[in-house]
């Protein structure tokens, strides 16, 4: 078939675009992208697309990248198009933030495309990749050890940034894009570095895609064909990850917590999911995390031998365990949490406190008391969020503080006094969290109560009550 009609087949098919679209065509000057231009120029006028050239010179290759440039350039007048051009230096990127020179000429040039496209408000910007591009990638990625979704390769189309980046040509073989620009007489121009097999993708396509194809002549059809059978059950499974989501995550205030009983109940490859799902919640966009990582972090969460620990990926994310709870947080370090001692001193019983360390609101006031039986369920209330206390029992000024090493409390009900510590072990207070917990202590030394975990038997309401100091602790 005639490559201008599968190519507007395929955008038919695939909704790649309508008609009145706006787009911007990369085009590097090579004859992949040029047969695209040329094949997206012959369909704008029946389709009413507008179209803008789009070119970026990398300047790895000195006069050679220059010369693509102007072919590039040349060609767009000569059809008529608007051409935006960008020099990059990306070279000299590489050397001042470090990192892969592909990867960050990708990065650039991508980010010109997309300011292309925001300046000229387009819709779509059409990228030239081919079938012989597909088979590449997904070779690249089976010896990475790639996940079924790294399998899928490129995609046809993908959102990014409220732009459809599209691909028309991804299921033709470069042979006809090149037959293409032949017969149309088409300028283009062959990059050198093509041959250099000192990237893993050259020597991919030089040496063993050859090999393969004399095994099977059709490899690019049935490498189509496995990617379209990936890409429908990569779906299926992204939509029961979705359905697990809702059924045992919780998320809230840039965390996630989950019951560890009802994870290891869910099935592996869901779980390797649901990391990766948290993980972009946490860390926000589309967080980059090898199967090394996530595994550690699934075994992590599946040992039993360990009730309690703290994990921090990296500088976004933390992962705590306490016990069947699995919190995960943006990322900060044990030497932050255990840096979290603090301090405030309560003058007087009628103050509101914002305790940054616990992230709640401690209030305290004082009121009339009448005899009732609140006089007992104020005194048992020792595990609330609130405490009554007989307010000429106590005395100011109130110290409320992180944990201290030797702590003791007069515990209502209890004979003598017990550890803080042993306190939060009984309560399964995960270590992490203990220092962020905060005591109200009396002017005497007196530790009152601890939110949520116990109050002592001083300051105890009685018939001879006449004036209650009401403590309440409030959670953001």
């Amino acid at each position: 078939m005639d490559l201008i009609l599968q190519t507007a087949r395929t955008i038919r098919e695939e909704q790649l675009l309508k008609s009145g679209d706006k787009l911007v065509v990369a085009v590097s000057g090579g004859p992949d992208s040029m047969a695209l231009l040329h094949v997206m120029y012959r369909l704008s006028t029946a389709q009413n697309y507008s179209l803008i050239v789009a070119h970026v010179n990398h300047k790895f290759r000195g006069e050679e990248s220059a010369r693509e440039a102007e072919t590039v350039k040349a060609y767009a007048n000569e059809l008529g198009i608007p051409f935006h051009g960008a020099a990059i230096d990306v070279p000299a990127y590489v050397r001042e933030h470090g990192g892969n020179t592909q990867a960050a000429a990708r990065e650039l040039r991508y980010q010109f495309l997309h300011e292309v496209a925001g300046k000229f408000h387009a819709t779509a910007i059409a990228l030239a990749h081919h079938a012989d591009d597909q088979v590449e990638t997904v070779m690249m990625n089976m010896l990475r050890g790639a996940s079924p979704r790294g399998l899928v390769g490129i995609v046809m189309r993908r959102l990014e940034k409220n732009v459809e980046l599209i691909r028309p040509f991804l299921r033709i073989p470069k042979e006809r894009l090149l037959q293409h620009c032949q017969a149309e007489e088409i300028p283009f121009h062959v990059d050198s570095s093509n041959e250099s097999r000192k990237y893993t993708r050259n020597r991919i396509r030089l040496d063993i895609i050859p090999q393969l194809l004399e095994i099977n002549p059709k490899l690019p059809e049935a490498v189509d064909r496995m990617v379209d059978i990936l890409r429908e059950e990569d779906d299926y499974l992204n939509q029961l990850s979705k359905e697990a989501a809702d059924r045992i995550l919780h998320f809230a205030g840039g965390s996630c917590t989950f019951s560890r009983k009802t994870w290891v109940a869910e099935h592996v490859a869901l779980q390797r999911r649901l990391i990766k799902l948290i993980l972009n919640y946490i860390a926000g966009g589309d967080y980059s995390s090898d199967f090394t990582k996530i595994e550690s972090i699934r075994l992590a969460i599946e040992n039993e031998s360990q009730p309690s620990w703290s994990l921090q990926i990296d500088s976004y994310v933390h992962v705590v365990r306490a016990y069947d709870r699995i919190e995960w947080f943006p990322g900060f370090s044990n030497k932050q949490l255990k840096q979290a001692q603090y301090e405030y001193i309560i003058k007087s019983p009628e103050t509101d406190q914002w305790i940054s360390e616990a992230q709640a609101l401690l209030k305290f006031h004082t009121e009339q008391h009448n005899v009732d039986m609140r006089i007992v369920r104020d005194n048992l209330a020792h595990k609330q969020l609130e405490a009554h206390f007989d307010a000429e029992k106590v005395s100011y000024p109130f110290k409320v503080r992180s944990r201290r090493s030797g702590d003791r409390m007069e515990l209502l009900g209890l004979n003598g006094s017990k550890k803080v510590k042993d306190m939060f072990i009984d309560l399964k207070i995960n270590r992490i969290w203990r220092d962020q917990v905060p005591l109200i202590e009396d002017q005497e030394g007196r530790i009152l109560w601890i939110p949520g975990i116990g109050r002592s038997r001083h300051g105890l309401i009685s018939s001879q009550t006449t004036r209650l100091l009401c403590m309440q602790f409030i959670p953001k």
